[in-house]
């Protein structure tokens, strides 16, 4: 037996399993599973050739997820139910807190409570993410956003970029 011709069938059938993986606006089971059986490949074979490839496809995937549910946090914000909006999107944080993904989730987080009429809350949250920001933009963004709709100014602007 070959050890290398195991390590690549193994590896080509984590690539299978990627194939029957759907577009982020579907199910998302077949993606779980391709995230497992590919963090189990690169648990097995941590020097493997395939192990850049493996962990790039990892990363796409955990996107295709936190898209998703971020997706769906839209969609409970334009249906005004701001609570489950903000369940998912503090789901996102907590799984995928270091994509870059997180930022736009940060700020989302922020115009939810606006939404609300949770000012404070808005602000009391950015005073606990602030350092958490990835981009400084995207916290410019965020700052802005507290900043434009304190007296109604743009929030017309913002609920048409948002929703």
């Amino acid at each position: 037996i070959d050890p290398e011709k195991i390590e690549e069938a193994r590896y080509k059938l984590c690539l299978c399993i990627i194939e029957e993986t759907l577009s982020y606006k579907k199910d998302q089971t077949k993606t779980l599973i391709a995230i497992d059986r590919l963090q189990e490949f690169i648990d097995d074979y941590p020097k493997s050739s395939f192990y850049d490839e493996a962990a790039h496809e990892i990363n796409r995937l955990r996107n295709k997820i936190a898209q998703k549910d971020f997706e769906t946090a839209r969609l409970y914000i334009k249906l005004g139910e701001y609570k489950p909006a903000l369940i998912y999107l503090n789901d996102v944080l907590s799984n995928f807190y270091d994509l870059e993904f997180a930022d736009d989730v940060r700020i989302l987080i922020v115009f939810t409570y606006i939404l609300q009429e949770k000012r404070r809350m808005a602000e009391d949250y950015m005073l606990r993410e602030k350092n958490n920001f990835i981009s400084k933009n995207k916290l410019d963004e965020a700052e802005k956003l507290i900043r434009d709709t304190k007296n109604g100014f743009q929030f017309s602007h913002y609920v048409r970029l948002y929703k």
